[in-house]
């Protein structure tokens, strides 16, 4: 009954609660290319080896990221497991500033043993594409939540 009353009240069982700090990267993963921000929020639960995570990040100078690379959120305040098939999902609730078509979706996917989002592009007549760094534009702002094992 104890555990029950506290996980309806919002305190996590086994868990601990913070905060993240998101970036943008390319396939350099380096956080050093002179990326300017005028956003970058994140907060996690972790219960168990589960983490949810969301987050809000914005860049206005996209600093000498290559703009042909695949587009990364990075950060996560822990690495993924890097068991089979235990990849985690990340979606967007808004997107603001891009530079993509209409009816395309930002993906996000946790793969195996990073600490990092990598970013694609659901096209509803292709399946899934990367998202570049160049679709996220100046003044680009994506704001998530999302779920992975540790």
């Amino acid at each position: 009954m104890r555990r029950f009353i506290r996980a309806v009240s919002g305190f996590p069982l086994n868990g601990r609660s913070g905060l993240w700090t998101p970036t943008i990267q390319d396939t350099s993963f380096s956080d050093a290319e002179s990326q300017v921000y005028s956003v970058q929020f994140g907060a996690y639960t972790k219960i168990g080896n589960r983490v949810f995570i969301t987050g809000k990040v914005g860049i206005s100078n996209l600093g000498s990221l290559t703009t042909s690379n695949v587009a990364y959120i990075a950060g996560l305040p822990f690495n993924s497991n890097s068991a089979s098939n235990t990849q985690g999902s990340v979606s967007f609730g808004a997107a603001e500033s891009l530079s993509i078509t209409g009816g395309q979706v930002v993906t996000g996917e946790v793969l195996l043993g990073v600490s990092h989002i990598r970013l694609g592009l659901w096209d509803f007549s292709e399946g899934t594409t990367a998202f570049l760094v160049s679709e996220l534009s100046v003044n680009g702002t994506l704001t998530f939540s999302g779920q992975y094992i540790t």
